[in-house]
């Protein structure tokens, strides 16, 4: 990193600069010649304030990487234009969707940048929607605001659809109707080739339509998502600050939530939020849904205020009545600010006793700083079992707790970020030690030794094997490599 590092903006790397601008060079007569029907390109280049502006609009500014070159599609046939004359130069080839995180942008990679891919298309006689393959959750809710209708999946409104998605999806809704996989009936694929394809559960691509729910980007970019719609009409939640600044009473605060969420109704969902360094542990609990499934005029919400543990609330808010789109998909903005951020995302079996004092330790003891924070998000009911009908990858969904690890750091100084990564590292260890069946997501990924880890766990041995099939039908040669790597058979 530059000088420029400990501000809140991404640095400027003169020496990866400079090898990035060099790739560009070396195949410009390439990149340059693609026929783009209103697309656009930028070339790395030192001085070309497009280009660092580009690199850097991700949510998660930590030292966003340097591409060789950036290109920003109009629609699908850009794509499609793109791909097909990139893939034989066999450069790495990643896909930027929502851009939550900077993953997406790594050094002397072709980036296809899909910010100009946002349509968002409801159908509410239908109940599908049709979302554009760049679109942040944000932009779904703003379309299908005071139609009473949400899709399942996403809690924070920078969130891309295309990452979050193609990684399974949590949400409100889950645990009433699963993952956003099991409501993603439909999409338009760009290939390695270049063919843009159709899929769906009932066409040839069948077996490619189950791969890419949970198989991260592997097999194609995905211009078009088409989600199944779910009532939202009836909505309440509450955001609960528990006092609870003893190691004691941050583990009785725990206990009792994962108790509670246990028992819920299959309307009801949560996230406990542990702020580093901080007293309090934030409850936060949804009661979403039709007006015949969520009857129980605000019980639920209520009895969350009464649960042991904190020695007293200092704040609850309790809302009856909330718009889904504009109260409850914004309520996690406040704690979950722009900033460097290393993230890590497990399912758990149990949040039990062992696991409940792993999380409190890393929270209340270990900490690097106050910035950062783990999110313990409510699994079970249709999560687990998904829809009949269709087939998913997400092989660990039985597990009954989502952990979302934010690893926000002060300031991108060497000795910053080594602290912070190795507090990372050491309560990924602990979680693996505490829970045999703990699995990382796939759609959050460090760097390389953490892609190849997700590739090796995220999926048990049959679903690897279905994957790595799908894998050699659709892109033998691997042009889709920048991920949590899924390798064609042999």
């Amino acid at each position: 990193m530059g000088s420029s590092s400990s501000k809140p903006t991404a640095g400027r790397d003169a020496a990866r600069t400079a090898a990035a601008q060099s790739l560009a060079e070396t195949h410009a007569e390439v990149l340059t010649s693609i026929p783009l029907d209103g697309g656009s390109l930028l070339l790395a280049r030192a001085g070309d304030e497009a280009y660092h502006a580009q690199r850097s609009t991700a949510f998660c500014y930590n030292d966003s990487g340097y591409p060789c070159a950036i290109f920003l599609p109009a629609h699908a046939r850009d794509v499609a234009a793109i791909v097909a004359a990139v893939a034989p130069l066999k450069l790495d080839l990643a896909i930027a969707g929502g851009k939550h995180s900077a993953v997406c942008l790594p050094d002397n990679a072709i980036v296809i940048d899909l910010s100009r891919l946002v349509s968002v298309t409801p159908n509410t006689t239908e109940r599908w929607v049709d979302v554009g393959g760049g679109a942040k959750i944000g932009a779904v809710d703003a379309a299908l605001a005071g139609t009473g209708f949400g899709i399942v999946g996403g809690t924070h409104p920078d969130t891309g659809v295309g990452g979050s998605t193609q990684a399974g999806g949590w949400g409100w809704l889950g645990r009433q109707h699963g993952m956003a996989v099991d409501h993603w009936l439909e999409a338009d694929v760009v290939l390695p080739s270049g063919e843009l394809v159709v899929v769906n559960d009932t066409n040839e691509h069948k077996d490619l339509m189950r791969a890419l729910r949970g198989g991260g980007g592997n097999f194609g970019v995905v211009t078009r998502f088409r989600f199944a719609l779910h009532p939202v009409n009836v909505c309440d939640y509450g955001i609960l600050v528990r006092m609870s600044p003893t190691v004691a009473s941050a583990t009785a605060t725990l206990r009792a939530f994962a108790a509670h969420l246990k028992a819920a109704p299959s309307f009801a969902g949560g996230i406990a939020v542990l702020p580093c360094g901080a007293p309090v542990i934030i409850n936060v609990v949804t009661a979403v849904g039709s007006k015949d499934v969520v009857n129980d005029n605000g019980a639920w919400i209520e009895s969350t205020c009464k649960l042991s543990g904190p020695w007293f609330s200092p704040a609850n808010k309790i809302v009856r009545g909330a718009d889904f789109h504009k109260d409850l998909q914004q309520a996690l903005v406040p704690h979950t600010p722009r900033g460097y951020t290393f993230a890590a995302c497990y399912s758990i079996m149990e949040l039990n006793d062992a696991m409940v004092e792993v999380l409190v330790h890393f929270t209340r003891v270990q900490i690097p700083s106050k910035k950062p924070a783990i999110m313990v998000c409510s699994g079970g009911g249709a999560i687990a079992t998904g829809v009949p009908g269709r087939q998913t990858v997400l092989s660990h969904r039985a597990n009954g707790w989502w952990l979302l690890i934010d690893t926000m750091a002060p300031d991108m100084e060497p000795a910053t970020v080594a602290k912070h990564k190795q507090w990372l590292a050491d309560l990924k260890a602990a979680i693996v030690a505490t829970d045999a069946s703990a699995a990382p997501s796939s759609h959050v990924i460090v760097d390389a030794k953490t892609a190849e880890y997700a590739a090796a766990t995220t999926f048990d041995s049959a679903t690897t094997h279905f994957l790595r099939q799908v894998k050699t039908q659709y892109d033998p040669a691997n042009v889709f490599h920048m991920n949590h790597n899924i390798l064609p058979l042999a």
